[in-house]
């Protein structure tokens, strides 16, 4: 056969397939990608031009320059982009340009806004394209909060919110001019703005250095309708020296969904400081919380609290990373969670690898993800029998678990016959350092590239 009609027949027609599959296909591309693809011919040019493709790109715009390209703005407007992210301005003299370089993009049909740096220009374009109508934004995060309290503020926090009233998801980064603890102008907008709406579905805090028990309480109480709460590398402060809540309304959040609460402080405060968070969100005199489905406690000191476990019976995400088993408890006490899904115990101390066993009775049945990332106790022989203990699993973490070796993979998919291999579809092993390539690319051969191993 002639070499060129061979290559020719083994060409896939992409165009070909059905259009639902194409569109598809090309959630997985970059815009540029996508762009590219949309000028080989007309028929691509339809699919690749779809506002149902567009809606769910998350386009991201860096503000290097004083002006934008008209063809941004086209993209947007035409190709109805619904996430837009702005990498903003790193040069200050840049700044003040930032109100008339932001506003033309700023369009109805966008439903989620990201600012990586958000200023005073930034509330002031905000503000403006809200106020006209141009605005229907359900989520928007301000990144991390650069703005001057000693030069004059056109706009605030609070303005910009009350003018969205759609606005439901709202997200916060570091504010590198004052903490949110105290009486400050700041740190008043910042809860104003939280407070004003009552519509809030989710809030997240991230990297704010110090926030005070009493300002996160007012904002939590003023949105009954909270289903997400992220406090992410959070110092909270006047929550008590001996323990106590000072004067801070307990059970404010049981209608939550998602919780997540990353603690960094020192040994003694970050346990005292998660346990007596977790106390006030959810106390057990109003237990069981059946609305909560995911549960983030991040806390490098922190003891398992299984007793705190068993206030959720419907969750079916928990990341416990960081924290430690006792040494009078184990995995034995994991409560029985009849719909836990995603299981993360990356780095956590005290848990040794015949303890999976006891974790397989308690949640072996449902379990999809399990993350066991360096956890040094876990060895081959703990995973013999893992198709057996979590028969329905497809991902398993063991990154720089350094006593796993290339054995368990022979003995999983090479020496078995293929009804006895896990069911797993992805394998991370970064970091295990008596894993081989060789090895790899045999258990890829053998599963048929089934299987996804990550070194």
């Amino acid at each position: 056969m002639n070499p060129l009609v061979r290559s020719q027949n083994l060409c896939f027609p992409l165009s070909s397939l059905p259009d639902d599959v194409v569109l598809y296909l090309a959630q997985y591309l970059s815009p540029r990608q996508i762009g590219i693809m949309a000028r080989l011919n007309r028929h691509f040019r339809k699919i690749f031009n779809s506002p149902h493709l567009w809606r769910y790109i998350n386009l991201k715009i860096r503000l290097h320059d004083r002006k934008i390209a008209s063809e941004a703005i086209e993209i947007l407007k035409v190709r109805g982009i619904r996430n837009l992210e702005f990498e903003n301005m790193v040069h200050s003299y840049l700044k003040p340009y930032e109100t008339k370089t932001v506003q033309p993009l700023l369009c109805p049909h966008l439903e989620k806004l990201t600012f990586k740096v958000t200023t005073q220009f930034t509330l002031e374009a905000l503000y403006n394209a809200a106020s006209q109508g141009k605005l229907n934004l359900r989520r928007l995060a301000f990144g991390t909060v650069d703005i001057k309290l000693q030069k004059r503020i056109k706009r605030t926090f609070e303005e910009v919110l009350k003018s969205l009233p759609s606005i439901e998801e709202v997200s916060f980064g570091r504010v590198d001019v004052n903490d949110l603890a105290g009486s400050n102008p700041l740190a008043d907008d910042v809860q104003r703005a939280l407070c004003c709406s009552g519509k809030l579905t989710s809030i997240s805090l991230v990297c704010q250095e110090s926030v005070e028990m009493s300002w996160l309480k007012a904002v939590v109480s003023s949105n009954p309708h909270l289903r997400k709460l992220c406090l992410s590398l959070i110092w909270l402060t006047d929550y008590g020296e001996a323990g106590e809540l000072h004067d801070v309304e307990q059970g404010v959040l049981s209608s939550l969904e998602t919780f997540e609460l990353d603690v960094r402080d020192t040994y003694h405060n970050s346990r005292r400081l998660t346990n007596h968070i977790l106390d006030w969100a959810f106390p057990s005199n109003k237990v069981p919380y059946e609305n909560l489905t995911s549960l983030d406690v991040t806390c490098p000191h922190n003891p398992i609290m299984f007793t705190q476990l068993l206030k959720f019976p419907a969750l079916k995400r928990l990341n416990l990373t960081g924290s430690f088993v006792p040494k009078e408890q184990s995995l034995w006490d994991f409560p029985n969670f009849q719909t836990l899904e995603w299981l993360e115990l990356n780095s956590c101390r005290g848990i040794s690898g015949d303890q999976l066993h006891f974790l397989s009775q308690k949640v072996g049945k449902t379990l999809c993800y399990l993350g066991l990332a360096q956890i040094p106790m876990i060895t081959n022989n703990n995973l013999r029998e893992l198709a057996i203990m979590f028969p329905v699993l497809r991902t398993l973490d063991l990154s720089a678990c350094s006593r796993i070796t290339d054995a368990l993979l022979v003995e999983w998919y090479i020496k078995h016959n293929r009804n006895e291999w896990p069911k797993l579809r992805k394998l991370i092993l970064k970091g295990c350092e008596e894993i081989s390539v060789d090895v790899v690319n045999s258990v890829r051969l053998k599963t048929r590239n089934q299987l996804l191993v990550d070194l």
